[in-house]
C-alpha cells in the first residue's frame, strides 16, 4: 500500500512538474474532498462491523486515556519543536494533527497549503513506519498501550507487525481501539488547527 501511495505521489508530481496534466484547482480540490468523504464512509462501515463500541467498553478507560494522551502529546510536541524546524507553531499543529493518517490528513491540508500537505503526508508516513520498527524493539521495556501510541491513528498496521514479531496478540486489540479513537480526532483537529 505504501509503495502504491509513493508511486502515485511521484507520478502526480512528475505530471504536474512537466506539464503533462493540467487540472483546474477548483476541480482538483472538489475531487479530493469527495474521495476523502467516500473513504471516511467506508472506514466507518468497517469500524461498525468490528464491534468497536463493544470492544471499547471492555477495554475500559485505560485505553481511552492512552489514546487521548497520544493526541495531547502529539500536539504539545509539535508546538514545542516548531522553532527547531523553522516553521510556525500553527503549521506544526496542522501537520501533527494528521496523527499518522496520511491519506486523509494530506487531503484536508491540501486546500490550506499544497506544500504543507506534502509535509503532512511525509510526517504521517514516517510516524507509521517508525512505529512498525520501534514497537517490536521496545516491546519488553514498555506496556503495549504505550507502544501503540507511537503510531497514532495508524496503530493497526504497526500492531499487526509487532504481533507477528513478538507473538503478543494484545498489540492488535489495543492497536485497533487506540487507532480508532485517535482517528476520530483527525477530521476535527486538522480543520480546527487550519482555522486558528
Amino acid at each position: 500500500m505504501i509503495k502504491s501511495m509513493l508511486f502515485f505521489i511521484l507520478a502526480g508530481f512528475g505530471a504536474g512538474y512537466f506539464g503533462l496534466i493540467d487540472i483546474p484547482e477548483a476541480v482538483g480540490s472538489t475531487a479530493i474532498m469527495v474521495l476523502l468523504c467516500v473513504m471516511m464512509f467506508v472506514a466507518s462501515i468497517e469500524m461498525g462491523k468490528l464491534g468497536f463500541i463493544k470492544d471499547l467498553r471492555e477495554a475500559g478507560l485505560r485505553i481511552a486515556t492512552y489514546a487521548l494522551a497520544t493526541v495531547a502529546g502529539t500536539l504539545v510536541s509539535a508546538w514545542a519543536f516548531a522553532p527547531l524546524l523553522s516553521i510556525s507553531g500553527k503549521d506544526a499543529l496542522v501537520t501533527a494533527s494528521g496523527m499518522g493518517w496520511y491519506s486523509l490528513a494530506a487531503g484536508l491540508v491540501f486546500e490550506y497549503s499544497p506544500p504543507l500537505s506534502i509535509a503532512t503526508f511525509v510526517y504521517c508516513l514516517f510516524r507509521e513506519l517508525g512505529a512498525i520498527f520501534l514497537m517490536p524493539v521496545l516491546w519488553k521495556r514498555f506496556q503495549v498501550p504505550e507502544l501503540v501510541s507511537l503510531a497514532g491513528s495508524a496503530a493497526m498496521n504497526p500492531a499487526v507487525a509487532a504481533t507477528a514479531v513478538t507473538g503478543d496478540q494484545a498489540f492488535i486489540f489495543y492497536g485497533m481501539i487506540s487507532g480508532s479513537i485517535v482517528s476520530m480526532f483527525v477530521p476535527v483537529l486538522v480543520p480546527l488547527m487550519i482555522s486558528l
